[in-house]
């Protein structure tokens, strides 16, 4: 139905930024993108609407300045002794890392070239590929530092074994809690840890508080920053991914946007093309390594499902899961499609207990709720899923690299080159609306967007390596 479905005409907008001018932005959300933009000179370049990247022009320099901001108690403004206590805590290399804090204080190098950073699993997915490309040219010297953003046991020495990639030199062990003091408290704890360690870049990842909050600090602290997938714009400040984006790509030195329509963003905001590389979209690196090592026959045979003959399910997002009606509605959806052929439901721990709270009816035999899977296990299950109904991001994205049907219960995205270009579709999250798009989705297969091809870690560690040397 014409209401239930967004329009091409829509999505065009959504892409191109119509009707979303500064002046509509949220005035709190204006007045950090306003002060977020004096961090960063400006450049009389950057207001050409449609400028494409530049691949080849030189760095842009960051400044060296280490701001007066730095000797500031950043506890002294938290008045709750918890958030207090919180923030002051000594970070620790935690259960799952390779030293401890203290032992990385004692141990610290001055001549580190690259600290890569991530805090949830979706980044370290990301962030595996350009650790193994870097590391394969022997002469970098890099450190993972993990947040400590997501903090589940899924975060497990199996789980970077699985991606290639060694465990974390240091775990800042963040945890829970608001945004304010999930972000606060990341930012203390890191800080501390640039004062022993001095890189030559910081790399951050994706979108979320762990991304903006190493950002702020490495950008007073003066040093370099890149951003593994910059560019991307839903354009709805009531997210707090977006606000996320926006700040993390002001405050870059380095923007590694994964699509042009991405690169258009971000020179619509007046970034210059120079500090702009097109390099493709890195966790498709990731999925093209992992999917020949999957069994595919043994793992459907242990869910006893057939080949695109079941339904995928992924929601976690807060404007589905924490809403009754909402929610109700998904999951109503849920059920009535289990009626016709298998549904899994991988679902979160507190997308469970909202379902317990709001009383929703329990799963039934076709649709079933499992727990948390691996990487691995979701890769395979999505890779041979008939469509997948999800509100993530990166499953966008990783559907239309497959070539999967994708249905979105969401009323924007921030990767529309999925809807234009790939597998996805975005619906309201209504019962009747996700129902009709799951009896449609068969046809779609779309087509992989350019270079979404395995080799984008390879293009950023070649530029980040070029840009070291010229630091």
């Amino acid at each position: 139905m014409e209401t239930d479905t967004l329009k091409p005409s829509r999505l065009n907008d959504l892409k191109a930024g119509a009707g979303h001018t500064t002046s509509e932005v949220p005035p709190r959300c204006l007045r950090w993108v306003l002060v977020a933009a004096q961090a960063l000179p400006s450049d009389d370049k950057c207001g050409k609407r449609n400028q494409p990247c530049h691949p080849t022009l030189p760095e842009h320099e960051p400044s060296t300045s280490k701001s007066p901001w730095r000797t500031v108690d950043a506890t002294g403004i938290i008045p709750e002794q918890s958030c207090e206590e919180t923030l002051n805590a000594p970070p620790s290399a935690g259960r799952h890392s390779r030293g401890t804090w203290e032992g990385s204080e004692a141990h610290s190098t001055m001549d580190l070239d690259f600290m890569l950073v991530a805090g949830t699993r979706p980044n370290f997915v990301k962030l595996a590929p350009l650790y193994r490309a870097l590391a394969a040219r022997k002469g970098p010297r890099l450190m993972i530092t993990h947040t400590g953003q997501h903090y589940d046991h899924a975060m497990s020495g199996s789980f970077f074994e699985e991606l290639g990639v060694p465990e974390p030199e240091v775990n800042l062990e963040v945890g829970t809690g608001s945004h304010a003091q999930q972000t606060a408290g990341i930012m203390v704890r890191f800080e501390r840890l640039l004062d022993s360690h001095t890189p030559r870049w910081v790399v951050v990842f994706g979108d979320v508080n762990s991304t903006i909050a190493c950002a702020l600090v490495a950008a007073k602290a003066g040093v370099p920053i890149a951003h593994v997938e910059a560019g991307l714009r839903s354009r709805d400040w009531t997210m707090p991914e977006e606000i996320n984006r926006v700040l993390t790509d002001r405050l870059s030195d380095r923007l590694y946007a994964p699509s042009r329509d991405a690169c258009e963003n971000l020179v619509h905001e007046g970034i210059s093309t120079e500090r702009v590389r097109l390099v493709g979209n890195i966790m498709v690196d990731t999925l093209r390594a992992q999917l020949p090592t999957i069994d595919h026959a043994t793992l459907l045979r242990e869910y006893e499902i057939k080949a695109r003959h079941y339904v995928l399910v992924t929601l976690h997002r807060p404007s589905n899961v924490d809403h009754p009606d909402t929610l109700r509605q998904l999951w109503t959806a849920m059920q009535e499609a289990g009626r016709r052929e298998p549904v899994l439901f991988p679902a979160h721990p507190r997308t469970r207990s909202r379902a317990v709270e709001f009383e929703l009816p329990p799963a039934t035999a076709g649709f079933r709720l499992l727990g948390p899977l691996p990487y691995r296990t979701f890769l395979g299950l999505m890779a041979n899923a008939r469509v997948v109904v999800t509100d993530s991001g990166g499953v966008q994205e990783e559907t239309t690299a497959l070539g999967v049907p994708c249905v979105t219960a969401r009323l924007n995205t921030e990767r529309p080159i999925t809807v234009i270009e790939g597998t996805n579709r975005l619906v309201r999250p209504h019962a009747s609306s996700l129902l009709e798009a799951l009896a449609q989705a068969d046809g779609r297969r779309g087509r992989i967007p350019e270079l979404w091809d395995g080799q984008t870690a390879e293009r950023i560690a070649a530029d980040l390596l070029e840009a070291s040397s010229g630091a």
